[in-house]
């Protein structure tokens, strides 16, 4: 690879997360930059930016699955592939509210593999009850594209991430007003 023909997806403008969060259905409210990456806080939670990775929270009636055919693109032009996909979500709550490809969770897997082939799906708990639901995929190489070994390779090595999702329901009216204080 040419190094100065890679970038990182922290070297993209606010305009072009702007524009891939109208897919969405939400827009940037702020943003903090830090040495590594940079957050935005949004109309619908955040996105958090760093040079090798995308981490998307949202809720309400967003539609992130839409957003991957973008995103897909802005990793050719920046001359990377993307590597792994997961997507998940606990339960919805208001189901009938949300719009394709997000109605159902087999709606979902039948998008992602649309994109990406064969789609792994795990749901944690319950399925009748408050469970996770969870999606990923590793995306199809193209006949003219560099092997996932190779690009695996040229990659920097994976930290120990761990990942932390606490979802609070039916809380106290008084918890929030003093989270906003806080």
């Amino acid at each position: 690879h040419d190094a100065d023909a890679h970038k990182s997806l922290t070297s993209l403008p606010q305009s072009v997360w702007e524009d891939l969060l109208v897919l969405a259905k939400c827009e940037i409210l702020s943003r903090v930059d830090a040495a590594d990456s940079t957050a935005y806080l949004l109309s619908e939670s955040s996105l958090f930016v760093f040079a090798h990775r995308l981490v998307f929270k949202t809720c309400g009636q967003t539609t992130l699955l839409l957003t991957l055919p973008r995103i897909l693109d802005l990793a050719t032009q920046l001359h990377c592939a993307v590597a792994l996909v997961t997507y998940g979500h606990l339960r919805y709550k208001f189901p009938a509210e949300q719009v394709y490809p997000h109605r159902a969770f087999d709606e979902e897997r039948t998008y992602l593999a649309s994109l990406f082939g064969h789609v792994h799906e795990c749901v944690l708990g319950p399925a009748d009850g408050c469970c996770w639901y969870m999606l990923s995929a590793e995306p199809l190489v193209a006949a003219d594209a560099e092997p996932a070994a190779a690009v695996a390779a040229s990659a920097p090595p994976p930290s120990d991430d761990a990942v932390l999702a606490v979802a609070l329901e039916r809380l106290p009216s008084a918890v929030p007003a003093l989270v906003s204080r806080a």
